[in-house]
């Protein structure tokens, strides 16, 4: 036994010094010791962090705007009486049925189509985060579905506002005047929720070059 121990020692102190190493080196990896990540990993994972960052604050404003607007909502309702006997003083109960009515369903028309392209957004994010978790690059779509979620917010500010331009707009005596206002306020309505839903569009097309299942969504007919 001896002098097999003998033999073993001898051998190993004839080996180069980059043997030790190469063997130290092998048995670590063996041992399955982690390696430090690299430059480009790290920086990968800073990116992500803050797109999750923005994400959320995203979400957060967008559930903010959407208590303010149910609130303006609401305050719109409680004072449609008081508001529709100040147009019939002025421009005669007809004309200030007219006006009203007009209003109320355009309103209510694109409220609606916002409400709709807002689920088709969070339709849209689950299956991009899907896409994500299998390795595939979504951040082509998911900047597209940042911008789609701004235009969404700029029409549900601009619906917000309108209520706030409608009493301003119908003030005029001249029942043409005060409905050609009203009109102008609709039209622009109209232009901000159908370039949401373009920007949404882009997103649908974005996911779909990613190779995941796609999500559809239904055309605005203003």
């Amino acid at each position: 036994m001896k002098r097999v121990l003998k033999a073993i020692i001898g051998f190993l102190l004839v080996l180069p010094v980059g043997t030790f190493v190469a063997l130290a080196a092998f048995h670590g990896g063996v041992r399955g010791e982690a390696k430090p990540p690299s430059r480009q990993d790290t920086l990968a994972e800073k990116a992500r962090q803050q797109k999750e960052a923005l994400q959320k604050e995203l979400k957060e404003r967008q559930a903010a705007l959407k208590a303010e607007f149910d609130k303006k909502k609401e305050e719109f309702r409680l004072k449609g009486e008081e508001r529709v006997q100040a147009l019939k003083n002025k421009l005669g109960e007809k004309r200030a049925q007219k006006i009203e009515q007009f209003f109320r369903q355009m309103v209510g028309k694109f409220e609606s189509a916002i409400g709709r392209l807002d689920g088709f957004a969070d339709r849209i994010e689950e299956r991009i985060n899907k896409a994500a978790e299998t390795g595939k690059d979504v951040m082509t779509a998911r900047d597209k579905l940042s911008l789609a979620r701004q235009k969404i917010e700029e029409a549900q500010t601009f619906l917000q506002n309108a209520r706030i331009r409608y009493s301003e707009a119908t003030k005029d005596k001249d029942f043409k005047v005060a409905f050609q206002n009203v009109r102008t306020i609709v039209s622009e309505l109209k232009d901000k929720v159908k370039a949401a839903h373009s920007a949404l569009v882009d997103a649908i097309t974005a996911l779909k070059g990613i190779g995941r299942g796609t999500a559809t969504t239904t055309p605005v007919n203003p």
